[in-house]
């Protein structure tokens, strides 16, 4: 499941409007429809997300980390998985028709404790180039986090995984090694497909450092979300658009832009954070988290209840952004934000 932020890094992910296009012009006459047509033109305006640092990746889940950072909205964007955690944590069916059900045929659990799950994709799904997604590429995607020079083989739920296994285009088999109790709310980050007629050739085991380096990963990334990477400028900003063929609907704002300008950051606090992960006395380790939630909270006026935290903000006419539980992601539903 989520894996936590790096506790130094407190990303501010910051949502407000630039740009606008022209609105519809007013009339006495026009009523309900003038501000109908108006909110269909707000659609055009840009959304922009601001945060602290730029991401090694754009990725769910990277093949190679660089700086360590983990970032939650980004990857949310451009990708997809089989199921996603809505804002109370309850899993939905992502790019699947339905999750598995628990002792069906489609979530068999067998005598020795190893595990079977069947997920039936849904039709027509395409990757941001157009090319169909297919169960081989959740095949090929196990057989690329499944080496162990790439780190994730240890680490669940790749661990856990036997086998995967394409039946059709459209019928992916997991085979687990034991029981693994979130095999129906496997997000893009836990196990996301990867374009098999992209990477296919590149991946060779005995070259993997090369496989991690492809500029895929960045800017010339393609995933399954809700937005597609149109430019990616290293050091400033992304800008993504609209797809048209994201599973649950093209999203209603056309186009979002992350710029790498803002955040929180406290020079004693980073401090504290590296005194915490070096300290082996329980006692002093509390005190340090106890002085950081302190900072966090004088700093940034908020409390810390959960301490990983997130500070999130948008403007009053943005409609979708909903308070969130720590292992969800505030993008979840960033398919049906819209301008009001």
């Amino acid at each position: 499941m989520r894996s936590s932020a790096t506790g130094v890094v407190l990303a501010a992910i910051v949502a407000f409007v630039v740009g606008c296009a022209a609105g519809t012009p007013r009339t006495d006459q026009a009523g309900d429809a003038r501000i109908d047509a108006g909110r269909r033109a707000d659609q055009s305006r840009t959304l922009v997300m601001t945060t602290r640092a730029e991401p090694d990746t754009i990725a769910a889940k990277e093949v190679m980390s660089v700086t360590g950072l983990s970032f939650d909205a980004t990857p949310r964007i451009f990708n997809a998985g089989l199921a996603i955690l809505d804002a109370r944590e309850a899993p939905l069916p992502y790019l699947v028709e339905t999750h598995p059900q628990l002792n069906t045929d489609t979530w068999r659990v067998l005598p020795d404790g190893r595990m079977e799950t069947t997920y039936r994709l849904r039709p027509n799904l395409r990757w941001h180039d157009g090319t169909a997604l297919s169960s081989h590429d959740f095949a090929f995607a196990w057989r690329v986090y499944s080496s162990p020079e790439l780190g994730q083989a240890t680490t669940p739920p790749i661990s856990q995984m036997e086998e995967v296994v394409a039946v059709d285009d459209r019928t992916v088999v997991i085979r687990w090694r034991s029981s693994y109790p979130n095999a129906d709310a496997l997000e893009a980050e836990d196990f996301q497909p990867l374009p098999r007629h992209i990477l296919g050739d590149a991946y060779q085991p005995e070259q993997i450092e090369n496989f991690g380096r492809l500029l895929f990963w960045t800017t010339e990334y393609v995933g399954l979300g809700p937005y597609r990477l149109d430019r990616w400028q290293p050091g400033a900003s992304l800008e993504a658009i609209a797809f048209d063929g994201h599973a649950w609907g093209r999203p209603k704002i056309d186009r979002w832009v992350g710029g790498n300008r803002s955040g929180w950051s406290n020079v004693e606090y980073d401090r504290l954070f590296d005194a915490y992960n070096s300290t082996l006395d329980r006692s002093q380790r509390n005190q340090h988290m106890i002085r950081m939630a302190q900072l966090f909270t004088e700093d940034a006026a908020a409390l810390s209840l959960f301490f990983n935290p997130g500070i999130v903000a948008h403007v009053a006419a943005l409609h979708g952004p909903m308070p969130f539980a720590p292992a969800a992601d505030v993008a979840w539903n960033i398919h049906e934000w819209e301008w009001r």
